[in-house]
């Protein structure tokens, strides 16, 4: 057994060593994503605030079409190439997907990312609000808890939510709690509250 430890050992820190290098490799090509910044006069400021939604139609009924509205993250799992006409040349687009990685489109700039970045996302959208985003529209959870589990993905969805308030914006969550046990839900609820008109006028 010490003989197979001995000879082993260089081959395993070898290993290693080349899954680390491939993982920076991997990282690396989301630095060259080029987010321009939003022309300040186009982006009106959101309702700041974490609000969750159960479908895409409530959405569109509470807030109109977020897509459209210029200064907008968007993550979604959505057909990106059926949405393109309704997106802003202002918007920027993560499609979560695991069909291909890189640039979709510059104008619209919308990039595909794999699910299991998330800690890449993460950045690439604090980098995002840093250029003059202000809302943060997330429809992929249901996805994203399949490729990453809840807990994962509830801690990417905390992360976000706090850059996103501490830069004054607004996120938008789109999830369908049925999908969710009821520890599940009560986190989210406690942590994205129902979107209320209200708060929109004031």
């Amino acid at each position: 057994m010490a003989r197979f430890v001995d000879w082993f050992a260089p081959i395993g820190f070898l290993l290693g060593a080349l899954f680390r290098f491939m993982a920076a490799v991997g990282a690396v090509k989301y630095v060259f994503y080029p987010v321009r910044a939003v022309s300040v006069c186009t982006v009106s400021e959101p309702t700041k605030g974490a609000f969750r939604f159960g479908s895409k139609q409530e959405v569109a009924q509470a807030l109109e079409d977020v897509w459209s509205k210029p200064g907008t993250v968007i993550i979604t799992r959505e057909n990106i190439m059926e949405a393109m006409n309704k997106i802003h040349p202002e918007s920027l687009v993560f499609w979560v997907t695991r069909a291909k990685e890189g640039v979709i489109s510059e104008t619209p700039q919308i990039y595909a990312v794999s699910p299991t970045n998330m800690d890449i996302l993460t950045d690439l959208v604090a980098n995002a609000l840093r250029k003059g985003y202000r809302t943060v529209y997330i429809d992929s959870v249901e996805y994203l808890i399949i490729e990453n589990g809840f807990e994962r993905t509830m801690k990417f969805l905390l992360h976000v939510k706090d850059i996103t308030l501490n830069a004054n914006g607004s996120i938008i969550l789109v999830i369908s709690e049925e999908t969710l046990d009821e520890k599940q839900k009560g986190m989210i609820e406690r942590e994205f509250e129902p979107f209320r008109r209200d708060r929109a006028s004031r």
